[in-house]
């Protein structure tokens, strides 16, 4: 994907309110880098970024061998996926739609929803499988969200029903 140097600033939290640099925008391209390792029998890690080196550093983290407190294994708030006997992963959106909040149609509302969410949609989605084979092969997925998924949805919506009511009792 071809971009500028203008478009990558208007995206980027920490520089879309700062004065751009001066001078001829640079052009260049982005690389989503894709990459599946396997660790043992059976089992892959994937991950996919725009930082080919952090995402190795992440994946080379997770492998056998790797220093115990920089595996997933460490971090104590992935006790759903390590009790899981099946395929799982997790994934935050809160960056992401922060990044989304400069660039998008509807950028306004996005980023109302976002001062109003007390935790930025941040936190971690759980999403989870298991699976048979045999004659009548099947899968399925849960899809877990927890406290903090809750708050932030239930501040925006208390804040639309404010907003409703409040246009209802204007004359």
């Amino acid at each position: 994907m071809s971009l500028t140097s203008e478009m990558i600033w208007d995206i980027l939290p920490q520089t879309r309110n700062a004065t751009p640099p001066k001078g001829a925008a640079a052009k260049g391209d982005i690389v989503l880098h894709v990459v599946v390792v396997p660790d043992d029998a059976g089992h892959f890690w994937w991950g996919y970024s725009f930082d080919g080196d952090a995402l190795k550093s992440h994946l080379n983290a997770c492998l056998k061998g790797a220093a115990a407190t920089g595996q997933l294994s460490a971090r104590t708030d992935l006790d759903v996926l390590k009790a899981h006997k099946g395929f799982g992963g997790f994934v935050s959106f809160g960056g992401t739609l922060e990044a989304m909040s400069a660039v998008t149609r509807d950028s306004d509302d996005l980023k109302r929803a976002l001062e109003l969410a007390p935790h930025k949609f941040a936190s971690d989605i759980f999403i989870m499988g298991e699976g048979t084979s045999g004659k009548a092969p099947s899968i399925s997925f849960d899809v877990t969200i927890g406290k903090d998924w809750i708050e932030d949805l239930s501040a925006i919506g208390q804040a639309m029903m404010k907003k409703k009511q409040d246009a209802q009792a204007s004359p």
